[in-house]
Formats: structure tokens, C-alpha cells, sequence
């Protein structure tokens, strides 16, 4: 059975790390985190579903473990390990402008 922050302490949290082990990161896992700002993946995460951080508008950072064979990070934008797919650009960067890179073939 997963467990759930309750939501009137998962508002204030600011930093999450996902530990080793843990595979795939949920739809609307994080929704209610409205301060979460930076995010950890560990070594073991193969898939981050499109809406897994939902509503976290203050997401600015991601950081990924050398460890993980599935996503790479450039300029805290998430990408695909072969860097083809740009999976999550943060919501709380406060760019006026991002140019997608010439080696992205596909936005998820």
C-alpha cells in the first residue's frame, strides 16, 4: 500500500528525494506540494508520468543521480537519457524564453 504526506504538511515541503528502488514516479504524485521546489531522482526511476508534479508552480530544480540510466538534466530542464525527449521543463523557472535544443525530436 503507498502512503500519502497528508496534505497540510505536504504544502510545505520544498525538497524531495527519490530514493533508490523507487521505479516510477505516479500521475499527480506531488499535487498539493505548492512549495515544492527542487526534486531528486535517484538511480533506480524509469518513468515520470506527464503529470507527476502537477501544480508544483515553484519547481525550479532537478537533480538526477550519475547513477540513472533513464533521464539526464540540462539547465534543470528533464530529459530522456539519449537527451531526444524533453519530459519536464520546471514550472518554476522564470525564463521569458526557452529555445528547445536541436537534439530533441519529441516534448512530453
Amino acid at each position: 500500500m503507498q502512503e500519502k504526506i497528508p496534505a497540510e504538511y505536504a504544502s510545505d515541503i520544498k525538497k524531495v528525494i527519490i530514493g533508490n528502488k523507487i521505479k516510477d514516479i505516479s500521475n499527480l504524485s506531488f499535487l498539493g506540494y505548492d512549495k515544492l521546489a527542487s526534486v531528486c531522482f535517484g538511480d533506480d526511476v524509469e518513468i515520470v508520468n506527464p503529470t507527476s508534479f502537477y501544480g508544483c508552480f515553484n519547481l525550479s530544480e532537478i537533480v538526477v543521480s550519475n547513477g540513472n540510466k533513464f533521464f539526464k538534466v540540462s539547465d534543470n530542464v528533464l530529459f530522456s537519457y539519449d537527451m531526444k525527449t524533453l519530459i519536464k521543463y520546471t514550472q518554476g523557472k522564470r525564463n521569458a524564453f526557452y529555445e528547445i535544443p536541436y537534439h530533441v525530436e519529441n516534448v512530453g
